[in-house]
C-alpha cells in the first residue's frame, strides 16, 4: 500500500525583493486553541477557492504533551480555583521558585518549592494528592488526562499570540481579488471580544508601497511650491502657477 510521508510544494522563483504570501492573514488573540480553530476555517475556506494552492498555518505541530483538563464543577465543589490547581501542577512538574539567595562567591541560587526530589512518570500524575479545604485528593477526581499535539512555535504581536495563514495564487487569477474575498471571509467569522485580524504578505508591501508613493508626491509638491517662491519672490505668484495643475490635469 502507498505511504504518505511528506508533502512537497512547487514555487516558482522570482526577481526582485521577497513580498512575501499571495494571501496571507494573521489572527490575534489570548487563546491559542482558538487561533487554530478560526485558521482552520480559514484553510478550509482557501482549500475550496479556484485558484488558491498550498494553504497552509504558521503553527506547526511538534511533539506530543499530556494535558490536565479540569471538572469546573468538581474544582468548584473542592473548594480550589483553576489558578490554584495550576500552581499545585507546576509545583509537581518543575517547582516554583520563591527567592533567590547570592553567597559570597557572587553566584546566585534560586530557592525552589518541589513536591520531591525526582521526575514524576506519566503514570503517576493520576495520583498527585492535590490539596483541598477537606484533604488531599486524587488528581484524576478532578478531571481527566488527554493527549494532545504541542505547536514548535508560538508568536506574539503586541503582547497577543498570533498565527498566520498564507496561501499562493494560481498565474491566471488576480492576487487582489482573492485577498478582497478573502477580508470578506475574515469579517464574517465574527471574532470573540479580544482577538482580531490583518493582512499581511503581497497585500501588505502593496499598501506600503501605495503609502510611499503618496508621500513621495507631497514631498515634491512642497519641494516645487518652495523652489518657485524663491524663483518668483512672491507666494502669490507661486500658488497661482501651483492651481494650474488641476486644469492641466484635467
Amino acid at each position: 500500500f502507498p505511504v504518505t510521508i511528506g508533502k512537497v510544494t512547487v514555487q516558482e522563483l522570482s526577481g526582485g525583493p521577497p513580498a512575501g504570501a499571495d494571501l496571507q492573514i494573521t489572527l490575534m488573540g489570548d487563546d491559542l486553541a482558538v487561533l487554530n480553530q478560526y485558521g482552520d476555517d480559514i484553510i478550509s475556506y482557501l482549500s475550496k477557492q479556484a485558484g488558491v494552492t498550498d494553504a497552509q498555518k504558521s503553527i506547526k505541530t511538534g511533539t506530543s504533551k499530556l494535558a490536565f483538563v479540569p471538572d469546573k464543577d468538581k474544582v468548584a465543589t473542592a473548594g480550589l480555583s483553576p489558578d490554584a490547581l495550576g500552581i499545585w501542577l507546576r509545583t509537581y512538574a518543575s517547582g516554583l521558585t520563591l527567592d533567590s539567595l547570592k553567597f559570597e562567591t557572587k553566584d546566585t541560587q534560586d530557592v525552589v518549592f518541589r513536591l520531591n526530589d525526582t521526575v514524576g512518570s506519566p503514570e503517576e500524575l493520576g495520583s498527585i494528592a492535590i490539596p483541598t479545604q477537606t484533604g488531599s485528593v486524587p488528581l484524576l477526581s478532578l478531571g481527566s488526562l488527554r493527549l494532545s499535539s504541542n505547536p514548535t512555535i508560538i508568536t506574539r504581536e503586541a503582547g497577543k499570540r498570533t498565527l498566520t495563514v498564507s496561501a499562493a495564487v494560481s498565474k491566471n487569477y488576480v492576487v487582489t481579488d482573492k485577498n478582497k474575498d478573502l477580508e470578506k471571509f475574515a469579517n464574517s467569522l465574527n471574532l470573540p471580544t479580544g482577538y482580531s485580524w490583518k493582512t499581511g504578505g503581497v497585500n501588505e508591501e502593496n499598501q506600503k508601497s501605495v503609502n510611499s508613493i503618496f508621500q513621495a508626491m507631497a514631498l515634491s509638491f512642497l519641494l516645487i511650491l518652495v523652489t518657485m517662491v524663491i524663483e518668483f519672490g512672491s507666494y502669490r505668484q507661486a500658488a497661482l502657477v501651483m492651481l494650474t495643475i488641476q486644469l492641466a490635469l484635467s
